[in-house]
């Protein structure tokens, strides 16, 4: 299980440094260091949920079916509300801006769905083939 976290750590990290790679100087040149600390935000909490959608899916893949869709299902509502709740305070008691939140915590979160996709397949091919 450690390798597996260790593993998926370095795929979202990997992403992250891509990321800043591909959007960084672009977001500061066009918009300035206000949307690249939007960016930034949306980019972090886009990462963390990733991470624990990713924990999540290591601790219940090996558990019965109605386990592990109950972590699976409840888990993303859960980290849903947290995003949510987040976003709106992040809004409402902080200057940064608004579209460069919100875009890049929704363009994260789609990044990283694929990411995690990619590993529950992977996982379950490997457990297949063993």
């Amino acid at each position: 299980m450690g390798t597996e976290i260790l593993r998926f750590g370095k795929q979202v990290g990997a992403v992250l440094i891509a990321a800043a790679i591909v959007a960084g100087y672009p977001l500061y040149a066009y918009w300035g260091a206000e949307m690249v600390r939007a960016a930034a935000v949306g980019l972090g909490i886009g990462a963390l949920n990733a991470m624990a959608g990713g924990l999540s899916a290591i601790w219940s893949f090996d558990r019965p079916q109605p386990v592990f869709l109950k972590a699976l299902l409840g888990g993303m509502v859960v980290r849903m509300l947290v995003i949510c709740v987040g976003l709106v305070l992040l809004i409402r008691f902080t200057a940064l801006p608004v579209y460069g939140l919100v875009f890049s915590l929704f363009s994260s979160y789609l990044l990283f769905q694929i990411l995690e996709i990619r590993f529950f397949v992977k996982r379950a091919e490997f457990r297949r083939g063993s």
